[in-house]
């Protein structure tokens, strides 16, 4: 997603310079703009890409190699995430509490909420969950609907 604003920040800057043949102080001050916010962005994603990419990874061997734990039974305490998210949709399996949103990516997993089209969608619903736990929290890496 950063690269969007990297692109962005060039596309202000490249399009005044192309269309906008003033010489006046606005338009130097939006090419200035545009390549500060592309210089601000391209160093967020120097700073945060590393360390996605190391949880991505890290992940995917987890998952390839089988190290992570399996469950099943019946969806318990299934408080589903409002539409507009601003909070986790969460639910117990076998004593296990599991949680996820559309709208945190803050480790690679399981993160389609029931609004938003996502399997889990209610109690009772029988399903077999692999997860791992990072940082105190249950991450579902796979589901499975029965």
């Amino acid at each position: 997603m950063p690269i969007l604003f990297i692109l962005i920040g060039l596309g202000i800057s490249i399009f005044t310079l192309k269309y906008n043949k003033s010489k006046s102080f606005k338009k130097t001050y939006t090419i200035v703009f545009g390549f500060i916010f592309s210089g601000f962005a391209l160093l967020f994603t120097l700073f945060t890409a590393p360390s996605a990419i190391k949880e991505y990874y890290e992940t995917r061997d987890i998952y390839n190699n089988g190290e992570y734990k399996t469950i099943e039974g019946k969806i318990e305490n299934f408080d589903p995430m409002p539409y507009s998210g601003h909070m986790h949709e969460s639910f117990t399996l076998n004593g296990v509490s599991l949680d996820y949103s559309d709208f945190d990516e803050s480790y690679y997993g399981f993160n389609n909420t029931a609004s938003h089209g996502g399997p889990i969608k209610r109690n009772g619903q029988q399903v077999r969950l692999s997860y791992i736990t990072h940082e105190d929290r249950n991450v579902i890496l796979k589901v499975e609907l029965k």
